[in-house]
């Protein structure tokens, strides 16, 4: 089971979620032009560990969520790897300039249809089990309330349909889910949830 530090504990009182969020999208908005420098290749190293189940996903017919996706790596990674790049890649992240660089990426390359959603985690605006997959890389740790954010990728998600989400090794949590383990090397830790 995870395990979260008790000053981490999700925040039970909603003017301090909000806080919490502004906080981590004033960090982003703020630390953007220099993000794909500090952490593309850590990235990357976490999209190898899961590219067996990346791989298939990006090219069949399937509506994929990369949740907190930032610059637009993963994107990025998956144009790469793809041969038939059928997948629908949707991109949400707290970041209005993450997202604006994830866009030129996206304008610059359009080899896979994708769209990109500025929002919260805990509050997607989607309807009941529309994604086949949902990748949620280096997101959690941002999260003010962790239970509100797996019930909504739990909603969105279709039913034996596939979530991987990473967890920074230093951030400790304490949730009740399924999970399995798939990557532990680098930084964070890997898993099918």
């Amino acid at each position: 089971m995870l395990k979260r530090k008790p000053a981490q504990r999700e925040f039970l009182n909603s003017s301090s979620r909000v806080k919490k969020k502004l906080e981590v999208m004033m960090k982003y908005n703020t630390t953007f032009n220099s993000y794909d420098e500090l952490y593309r290749s850590e990235q990357y190293e976490k999209y190898d560990s899961v590219k067996t189940y990346l791989a298939p996903i990006v090219d069949s017919d399937t509506l994929m969520l990369d949740l907190g996706c930032g610059t637009g790596l993963l994107y990025e990674y998956i144009s790469k790897i793809c041969r038939k790049c059928r997948t629908y890649y949707v991109g949400v992240d707290i970041s209005i300039n993450m997202l604006k660089l994830a866009k030129r990426k996206i304008l610059r390359n359009e080899k896979i249809l994708s769209d990109l959603i500025l929002s919260d985690a805990e509050h997607l605006p989607f309807r009941n089990e529309c994604f086949n997959a949902i990748f949620a890389f280096t997101v959690v740790q941002n999260i003010p309330y962790f239970e509100c954010f797996i019930s909504e990728t739990k909603r969105v998600i279709k039913k034996r349909s596939l979530t991987i989400v990473s967890i920074p090794k230093k951030t400790e949590m304490q949730v009740n889910i399924s999970y399995r383990s798939v990557y532990d090397g680098g930084h964070d830790f890997v898993y099918l949830i």
